[in-house]
């Protein structure tokens, strides 16, 4: 199943939509040969949402991760800016 390449740019409104679109038919797919092989369809939806969540949460702790290590590597150094104020 081939998934097409985006066409938004990555700050464009539409873009999540335009990549729910590509991804429809590799879903459906993949639902289908899910319930074929004896899963219901609420086992695949509960299956899909977590396995979406768990990605995300591996996605956002590699942000986490490089921010720290970005922040570490400007502390150790002499000249590095002070952190800006919240205030």
């Amino acid at each position: 199943m081939i998934i097409s390449l985006p066409r938004l740019p990555e700050d464009h409104p539409d873009r999540a939509l335009e990549c729910q679109l590509s991804l429809e038919p590799a879903f459906q797919d993949l639902v289908r040969q899910a319930v074929a092989a004896g899963w219901t369809e609420a086992d695949v939806a509960a299956a899909m949402i977590d396995l979406a969540h768990n990605h995300l949460k591996g996605i956002l702790a590699h942000w986490r991760t490089q921010a720290d290590v970005y922040r570490a590597e400007w502390t150790d150094q002499p000249n590095a800016p002070e952190p800006e104020s919240d205030d």
